[in-house]
């Protein structure tokens, strides 16, 4: 789907909204199911972990297809009338870990899920996966299939840090969702960021990233928010799942455990429930268990201090079985042109105004606003599209 692009002569565009602060239940969503992943395809023999459960035999060797010509992807979705459509996904995801009582180093536990059949076969051993496979390196399977955005994949109890079983717990404080350039937005009601989650029925905490290093890293953020379980929305799609686990000393993704079919749900939450103000610069999101404290930027930095985020949390707090993340959302006129070159020049007391637009192919039309304050704005025209970068109006 083409977008719209809204340009003025000051650069961005403002609006002044009143609202209540809240996430908002999804219900109405558009997704592809038949995508196929470059390089995704795998067959497999791995042994499954000794202590697997739920149907899947400890220790035996299974035989994984990960097929990759069904990944499921939220394109779209429908909220108070209006259509919202996906800005870009995030560049990187960086988990932070810390050393907890069942893992004293904090080392690299890798836990995701994966779409499949509803039951196990213990005849022929063969567990098929419409799915990709996370091709990456430095086992770093976590990281890949969070930003990917396909939703029949994700990531098992990712905050449950409780050493008291050997299910799914993780080390994991936070998790960091990174769109490197960083947006801003010119109204905060009608962009923000989908999230999904298998059950939707977890509650987690979220705060914005309003500032990097160069690198990536976050260096501040935004005030925290409770999303609880009444904020989820209907079921987008169901699904059984299978577990796949490495443990630090693992060299590769292990069958553990099937999940009987759940449905994914997402919740959207727009810049403005995050305490962001008009047109200022975001960089992305950070998720957090449901029983970390920090409520200031450098609380949600200081990942490692117990005193903001316990090591003792539980499924109930900690057990987010985080979908894919579907990526950042808009209406057609809300995120600014971050990606435009523009200048601007007065001729004959008329002024000029060129750009160049890298992503002019995604683009139906660019609208074009003056103002003479930089706090209201009037309309001048809609310039349709090119099949080029480079545009020029004349005022």
């Amino acid at each position: 789907m083409k977008n719209y692009r809204v340009i003025s002569l000051l650069v961005c565009i403002v609006f002044t909204t009143n609202y209540s602060f809240g996430q908002t239940p999804i219900n109405t969503v558009s997704t592809v199911s038949t995508i196929v992943v470059p390089g995704s395809s795998s067959a497999q023999t791995t042994r499954s972990h000794t202590n697997s459960v739920n149907t899947i035999l400890p220790s035996t060797n299974y035989n994984l297809n990960y097929n990759n010509n069904g990944n499921v992807n939220i394109i779209s979705f429908s909220l108070s009338g209006k259509t919202y459509v996906r800005f870009k996904n995030f560049d990187t995801v960086i988990i932070r870990r810390a050393a907890n009582a069942w893992e004293t180093t904090g080392g690299n536990k890798q836990h995701i899920y994966v779409e499949g059949a509803a039951a196990v076969n213990n005849v022929t051993f063969n567990m098929p996966f419409p799915a990709a496979f996370p091709q990456v390196s430095g086992y770093s399977y976590m990281q890949k299939v969070m930003k990917e955005g396909y939703i029949n994949r994700g990531s098992d109890n990712v905050f449950n840090n409780d050493s008291a079983s050997d299910l799914t717990y993780n080390n994991i404080e936070r998790v960091d969702f990174v769109y490197k350039p960083g947006m801003t937005a010119s109204n905060i009601v009608s962009a923000g960021f989908l999230i999904a989650e298998r059950g939707g029925n977890d509650p987690f905490k979220i705060a914005a990233i309003t500032g990097i290093d160069a690198n990536g890293n976050p260096t501040s953020f935004g005030p925290v928010r409770s999303v609880g379980t009444a904020s989820y929305g209907g079921i987008i799609m169901s699904a059984a799942t299978y577990v796949m686990r490495k443990d630090p000393a693992d060299n590769n993704l292990r069958p553990f455990s099937l999940v009987p079919s759940q449905g994914i749900r997402s919740v959207f939450i727009r810049l403005g429930d995050l305490g962001i103000a008009s047109l200022q610069r975001v960089y992305g999101y950070a998720l957090m268990g449901n029983d970390v404290t920090a409520s200031t930027s450098a609380q949600v930095l200081n990942y490692t201090n117990t005193t903001y985020f316990p090591r003792t949390t539980t499924t109930a707090n900690g057990g987010m079985d985080l979908a894919s993340a579907p990526g950042i959302f808009e209406t057609d006129f809300v995120l600014a042109g971050h990606y435009l070159t523009l200048t601007v020049e007065n001729k004959s007391c008329r002024q000029e105004l060129e750009w160049n637009d890298n992503d002019f192919m995604q683009a139906k039309a660019y609208q074009v606003e003056r103002s003479m304050d930089g706090n209201n704005f009037e309309p001048l025209k809609t310039v349709n599209a090119t099949q080029e970068s480079k545009n020029i109006f004349t005022d």
